[in-house]
């Protein structure tokens, strides 16, 4: 009796045993298989080089360079603090730094950590000979912007930067991953989703401590595929020309177009900045700087500044009165004698010449730039009629052309001189100043480009 109570007591907890590993290992045993292989695999994402970028000669302006970045694997807290303060010394990062680095970890836990981006070759040789002390480390090889000419087409081309979390959470960016370079700004940021390309993956086998061993064989990776190459009508041989006259002043913009085909050539504003140094990364003192810098480095001036056009608009003025037949070709239907201004109620207009012009017709007004016979052609025309013809032309309205943050210019009307100036507060005397460009009309480099573009056709 004994006996066969001690073979159950043996067998019963055999067969229980061997229910179970029938069980995990034939019942269950792709589904632990996968756990296990869970455990073992990381998943890397591999951003997609971006598009090139070229002038009108195909000559390459933005291209990608190598650079490397390192990444913490998803670890429990306090083995990431561990390692971040192995690399702390390497890396230059302050305890602040590492206290950010890890707040970021806890916001998204499932995603690798990004401690650094761009390292020099010396951080990168030292982190390859200790990789060992550093668990869950991973060296990414990015691609980095990289643009050739520099400052020359800073406002034209823009430049890149690190997505944001906030910016994440978009759809439109829904398929970037943490450390996707996105246009900032320029033709990078206006041809974004053409530039980009499809990110890729590819898959790596780590031990028990996190460390890298290899591919993981059995999941072959999924390359990136490039963005598309964008072609610019600019001429960087004419930009550079005129960057190197802009050089010679601290502010100021200027704007090549073919007139023919509206094709632009060149467009220079300054003051610029370094568009490489953006990409590179810069520290946040040195962004303020940039930011805050009383001259504007970011402005694009050629489409985002508005200024009185002066006398390369008396040009406008003179169409008008040609179209309204207040002036005619020969130049007889309207002559004045310049004595160097005129009275107009109150005020007195002066012409630029204090002695003035003497005699002067519509041949000798444009040639002469003579203020006088502008004014008085602008009081033929009449304020009215000047300010909703200029409206009409289109020359003060944005051209379209496919850079972000383009502004209009600004051409009066009864509305705006009420809002500016109350009721009552002007009058007819204000379109002597339109008539020469000053006053309260305002273009951009590039509205005035195409208004001289448009004279030439």
């Amino acid at each position: 009796m004994k006996a066969q109570l001690a073979k159950v007591i043996f067998f019963v907890p055999f067969l229980v045993l061997l229910a179970i590993f029938f069980r995990y290992q034939v019942l269950h045993t792709s589904e632990y298989s996968l756990h296990s292989d869970e455990n073992r695999l990381r998943r890397i994402e591999l951003p997609p080089p971006r598009g090139l970028v070229s002038d009108r000669n195909s000559r390459v302006l933005a291209e990608n360079i190598p650079a490397y970045s390192i990444e913490l694997y998803p670890q429990p807290i306090d083995s990431m603090r561990m390692t971040l303060a192995r690399l702390a010394p390497v890396l230059q990062m302050d305890s602040t730094q590492q206290e950010q680095a890890l707040q970021r970890f806890q916001q998204k836990r499932q995603s690798p950590l990004r401690v650094a981006t761009d390292i020099d070759d010396r951080t990168l040789a030292i982190v390859e000979e200790h990789r060992s002390e550093y668990p869950g480390i991973f060296i990414r090889s990015d691609m980095k912007r990289s643009y050739v000419y520099g400052e020359a087409l800073a406002h034209v081309l823009g430049y890149v930067g690190e997505i944001t979390e906030s910016e994440l959470e978009e759809p439109r960016y829904q398929n970037y991953s943490p450390g996707s370079l996105i246009g900032r700004s320029g033709i990078e940021a206006q041809y974004e989703n053409l530039l980009h390309g499809e990110r890729g993956i590819k898959f790596i086998e780590v031990d028990a401590r996190g460390r890298e061993l290899g591919p993981f064989r059995d999941k072959p990776p999924i390359m990136p595929s490039r963005g598309k190459d964008i072609q610019l009508t600019i001429d960087i041989r004419l930009q550079q020309a005129m960057q190197a006259v802009m050089d010679t002043v601290p502010i100021g913009a200027m704007v090549a177009m073919d007139p023919n085909s509206g094709d632009i050539l060149a467009m220079v504003s300054k003051p610029g900045f370094d568009p490489n140094r953006l990409s590179s990364g810069i520290t946040g003192e040195q962004w303020r700087q940039l930011l805050f810098h009383p001259n504007k480095p970011f402005l694009n001036r050629a489409i985002q500044g508005n200024y009185p056009p002066g006398s390369t608009f008396k040009l406008f003025t003179a169409m008008l009165g040609a179209d309204l037949g207040l002036i005619g070709r020969e130049g007889k239907s309207l002559e004045v004698v310049c004595h160097g201004g005129i009275q107009f109620g109150k005020r007195f207009f002066k012409c630029w010449v204090p002695g003035g012009h003497g005699h002067v017709g519509y041949f000798q007004g444009i040639v002469q730039s003579c203020d006088t016979f502008f004014y008085q052609l602008g009081i033929k025309i009449g304020l009215e009629r000047f300010c909703r013809l200029g409206k009409e032309s289109g020359f003060f309205e944005a051209t379209g052309i496919d850079l972000p943050n383009e502004e209009g210019g600004v051409i009066p009307d009864e509305n705006w001189f009420n809002r500016a100036y109350g009721r009552g507060n002007w009058g007819p005397g204000n379109v002597l100043n339109l008539a020469i460009g000053q006053g309260e009309i305002s273009l951009s480099p590039l509205q005035l480009t195409c208004l001289y573009a448009s004279i030439c056709k």
